[in-house]
């Protein structure tokens, strides 16, 4: 039980100085209720770091909650802690720890659902601004802060002609993509972005600063790639460059009509099974959407090439017929831009959003029938029209058993993937009013189980699920099979005995228990 000798001494230890204390005990004096311990550890965070806490009144704490891109995710924290350096972090920790506070923690904020990079009760940590940038003498490894965006991460590089593997559109943060997995443009010829990790520097349950890497905390270094937010708070990941030959790409997106889905999709399992097994320097990002407000489809395919030449790995895609074609020899930020809506996404208002993922085998029959499936679920669906802002997105992601071996080969990670080729859906649904949540999510849900019914029914079901386009009910880190789970238990005990990233960290994929 906490009593006010031993908070004013834990204050004391931190630095608070005497005026402070007075403060605390002031508030004590005139508060009761076990809930005012969880006040007395804001007030403490606010006498440490007065210029980097806000609280609800304050000039902005508004515009920091709003960074969630998600507006289901925006939720009001007791106060935002806006940390600048892996103490200020280790400080808040040893607070959150001492006083039993529930907490989050934030990079880009992506996540669409509540609660992982958002709290309603308790501290958010937000990251925002550890967003250094520094590449090695030897230009071999770019350290980054966990605070920053893929796009600044690029255009920092692209003076080097050098890039990273991290994420494919402008807005997401390091932290998240980096921890769940990260697919990357880069991904079949280097691996996923967690396997491109170098070293971590990683604030612990206790307040400790380490680093995990290779041959420092190499467990805790296994565990973060793929483990999420279960284990520390990473302030800073040094990562692997890999070079851009004369600092451009080649990509853009084509666009395709509805009657040509199934070419479409006959094109993806051509390259799965026969360019991207030859050209580990091509990527595609193929995505099905419904637009109830056009009362149409649109297939739009993301196109890379690494070299900054049109590859004939990708011809099955240009032989489908794209109406449109926006592919060109551009830069890595270029490229982000294009792929992510380009300078206007950013300007339009905030939705409500929500992911869902599924891994399957590689099969052009069962790509017609989840695309059939597409259709008879959204298009034919006379009530979607009435929710307003509604859009959903079928994105399929084409693995190859390179990006696994990649990761095995940099001494592997926490994901369990299956060696094998495969695809990883994702759907992305967006609309505007909390009452229409009930429509919208629980559609998704039974769209994917009927996939997962298709799948399971022609034995190319894939038990693995992608922690970056989960949902927030998925089981993802069971799915990584029963040994990683248990390596992953064993790694928490022992970096977090008390569990602090289970219990007070409660957004997010948790670990089984």
């Amino acid at each position: 039980m906490v009593n006010l000798s031993d908070v004013t001494t834990f204050a004391s230890d931190l630095g608070v100085p005497a005026a402070g204390l007075q403060k605390i005990g002031e508030l004590r004096a005139t508060s009761g209720g076990t809930g005012i311990w969880q006040g007395i550890a804001v007030l403490i965070l606010t006498l440490l770091f007065p210029n980097k806490t806000l609280l609800p009144d304050m000039a902005g704490y508004n515009a920091s909650m709003s960074i969630n891109w998600s507006l289901r995710a925006q939720l009001p924290a007791q106060a935002i802690f806006v940390p600048t350096s892996a103490q200020d972090i280790a400080k808040s920790i040893k607070i959150i720890n001492f006083f039993s506070v529930p907490f989050a923690v934030r990079s880009g904020g992506h996540t669409p659902f509540p609660g992982s990079a958002s709290t309603s009760d308790g501290i958010l940590i937000s990251l925002q601004n550890l967003t250094t940038l520094a590449l090695s003498e030897s230009k071999d490894l770019l350290s980054v802060g966990s605070g920053n965006r893929w796009i600044n991460v690029y255009q920092f590089l692209e003076p080097y002609n050098l890039a990273v593997v991290g994420g494919r559109v402008p807005s997401v943060g390091v932290g998240g993509l980096t921890t769940g997995g990260g697919n990357s443009y880069f991904s079949t010829g280097y691996g996923m972005a967690c396997d491109n990790v170098a070293s971590f520097e990683v604030v612990t349950a206790d307040g400790s600063i380490v680093t995990a890497s290779a041959t420092e905390n190499k467990d805790l270094f296994w565990a973060l790639k793929g483990g999420s937010n279960n284990f520390g708070i990473i302030t800073r990941f040094d990562l692997f460059t890999i070079p851009i030959p004369n600092g451009k790409v080649w990509g853009g997106n084509t666009y395709f009509l509805p009657q040509q889905t199934n070419n479409v999709t006959d094109a993806i399992a051509e390259y799965q099974t026969n360019g991207q097994l030859t050209d580990p320097d091509a990527a595609v990002i193929p995505s099905l959407s419904y637009v109830p407000q056009l009362n149409s489809t649109v297939f739009m395919v993301t196109v890379f090439h690494a070299s900054g030449q049109k590859p004939a790995s990708l011809d099955p895609f240009f032989r489908a017929g794209p109406v449109s074609d926006t592919s060109k020899q551009r830069s890595l930020p270029e490229m982000a831009m294009e792929a992510g809506g380009g300078d206007q996404a950013a300007l339009q208002p905030s939705f409500r959003n929500d992911f869902r993922t599924l891994s399957i085998g590689v099969s052009p029959d069962l790509y017609h029938e989840i695309t059939a499936l597409f259709q008879q679920t959204y298009s034919m669906n006379t009530t979607i029209s009435s929710i307003p802002g509604f859009r959903v997105t079928l994105t399929f992601q084409p693995m190859a058993v390179s990006t696994v071996a990649h990761g095995k080969a940099r001494g592997g990670n926490a994901l369990g993937v299956a060696e094998k080729a495969q695809t990883w859906l994702c759907l992305t649904s967006t609309w505007a009013l909390p009452s229409d949540d009930q429509a919208t999510l629980p559609l998704s849900i039974n769209f994917m189980q009927q996939i997962e019914d298709l799948a399971k029914a022609k034995g190319l079901f894939e038990p693995y699920l992608f922690l970056n386009d989960a949902a927030i009910d998925q089981k993802v880190i069971a799915s990584y099979g029963d040994a990683q789970v248990k390596e992953l238990v064993k790694v928490s005990k022992k970096y977090d005995p008390k569990g602090v990233f289970q219990k007070l960290a409660k957004g997010g994929f948790k670990l089984p228990q």
